[in-house]
């Protein structure tokens, strides 16, 4: 924006330039059709002056003031400066040439003013996007830290949930452990007995054998 801003004075600049040179023509012309009878001395000065003008448009690289310079340059002579109705002509030129100047000074202020209308639009916009922006990522960011927080908790729950079933199996082994132990404890007594039995069993059955005797 600053660069437009720039390019817009400096394009001022000329154009000031070109109507102060301009103003000096036209008072030139002016003071002629008032006090005639110094054609020499005012054509010369008249010439220089547009000499300047001339350079001022060729660095500007204006081609819009051409035809109307080019009139000037044609009209400017010592003899034509000695008749009221040419130098009239010439002073209707050089208003036209400074009417022209304004208008492209205006045209360009206009288009500034569009340009700059714009920026701030597009500039606004972005402001917009950008806040936008900074509402997602703050978003994003809460989501991440709180997608982090349950990540930690359901860690920790899946950490203790693992314990509890080392835990149990630990139990379950012992507990199998256990049952081992006490299932051959049974079968040795079942066994034990069955011995006890049939030691009685025989005992009574020699018992018996002897007193049948």
């Amino acid at each position: 924006m600053s660069k437009i801003i720039l390019q817009y004075k400096a394009g001022v600049s000329e154009s000031d330039s070109k109507l102060y040179v301009v103003k000096q023509l036209r008072d030139i012309i002016e003071d002629e059709l008032l006090n005639p009878g110094k054609s020499f001395i005012q054509v010369n000065e008249f010439n220089s002056k547009l000499k300047d003008l001339q350079m001022l448009v060729k660095k500007s690289g204006d081609t819009l003031y051409t035809p109307i310079i080019a009139t000037l340059v044609e009209l400017a002579s010592e003899q034509n400066f000695s008749d009221q109705k040419i130098l009239k002509a010439i002073l209707s030129n050089l208003k036209a040439l400074e009417e022209n100047i304004n208008k492209f000074k205006a045209e360009k202020k206009t288009a500034l003013k569009v340009t700059l209308k714009t920026l701030k639009a597009q500039e606004q916009n972005l402001v917009g996007q950008l806040q936008d922006y900074a509402h997602l990522e703050q978003r994003y960011v809460s989501d991440v830290t709180e997608a982090n927080e349950n990540t930690a908790v359901l860690t920790d729950t899946l950490l203790n949930l693992n314990n509890e079933i080392a835990r149990k199996e630990d139990e379950l082994r012992n507990i199998d452990h256990l049952c081992d132990t006490e299932n051959k404890m049974f079968k040795d007594g079942v066994t034990r007995v069955d011995a006890v039995k049939k030691d009685v069993n025989n005992a009574i059955n020699h018992v018996m054998n002897l007193h049948s005797k």
